[in-house]
């Protein structure tokens, strides 16, 4: 196991050196500018902590752009029920044009008619 481990880590590291090389990504700079349609609060981030928790967007004077996670969850208690009714609408418009193609047939309405 340790050695199909070992294998598997070697030959994935040269499959993404392979697609580094082919994509010219090899100089990339990981620091993406601040997006200016982001709505967030300002807050300082701690630059002493844990090195891999530094966030990509970090300004210059040490702050980032932060989304309370309360307001996410604020956003989609509210989008939830909007997609659920929206989901129930597509299911009974379906129901409707199935039932109302049933009552037709069976009242001896030709459908290729009327479609054509």
């Amino acid at each position: 196991m340790q050695l199909w481990g070992s294998l598997y880590l070697q030959s994935w590291q040269r499959k993404e050196a392979e697609i580094v090389q082919r994509w010219g990504m090899r100089d990339f700079l990981e620091r993406e500018p601040p997006r200016s349609n982001f709505k967030g609060e300002m807050r300082e981030v701690d630059l002493l902590g844990d090195c891999f928790s530094v966030p990509l967007t970090l300004n210059p004077d040490g702050r980032e752009r932060y989304f309370p996670a309360t307001s996410k969850w604020k956003r989609m208690i509210v989008g939830a029920p909007i997609i659920f009714f929206m989901i129930v609408v597509v299911i009974v418009f379906t129901v409707c044009t199935m039932y109302s193609r049933t009552v037709l047939v069976n009242a001896g309405v030709d459908l290729h008619s009327v479609y054509v």
